[in-house]
């Protein structure tokens, strides 16, 4: 036999008693276990990417309601591990006698139910439900502005527009 040959197989022979002498000095193992708890939380994440144009309502037909004013230059994102979600869109005051702002959220085809254009007031009003779990980017946002001639409104302002995203009502 050659030397080569003899001294990889007595290599492999003592390589395999030592492995089996470490099975006899340790007779039947060891084994040791830990509980591991844990816990997920349910995530609401959302946000905008800035504000829109002001909304200007500049227009009418003789004879007609003046033409309401519509951005959708706006987006939104979210990410929600609750499944059934609701985003409400609230404003930090109610709007002039009258006048009506209103919003309307897009969602993913089959991951949620939205409302269409929502009029907005002081409290939370539900623009999308039954949300499911996901992460979701770059989704339009659309506003309306409404102001009659009835309402008598000659103005400008501002108001700010808060959503949340929160698990079912």
């Amino acid at each position: 036999m050659p030397m080569k040959k003899s001294f990889a197989l007595v290599f492999a022979l003592a390589f395999a008693l030592v492995l089996s002498g470490v099975a006899l000095a340790y007779p039947g193992g060891g084994t040791a276990s830990q509980t591991v708890s844990f816990e997920v939380t349910p995530i609401h994440a959302i946000a905008v990417s800035g504000d829109p144009a002001p909304l200007v309502i500049n227009t009418a037909s003789a004879g007609s309601e003046p033409d309401d004013a519509i951005d959708s230059s706006t987006t939104y994102s979210f990410t929600t591990n609750y499944r059934g979600s609701v985003i409400l869109a609230s404003l930090d005051s109610d709007m002039p006698y009258g006048v009506t702002l209103s919003v309307e959220l897009a969602v993913p085809t089959g991951y949620g139910v939205p409302e269409g254009y929502v009029p907005l007031s002081g409290s939370g009003q539900p623009v999308v439900f039954a949300l499911d779990a996901g992460c979701w980017s770059g989704l339009a946002i659309g506003y309306k502005l409404h102001a009659p001639a009835e309402a008598g409104y000659n103005g400008s302002d501002s108001r700010t527009v808060t959503f949340t995203l929160m698990g079912e009502l």
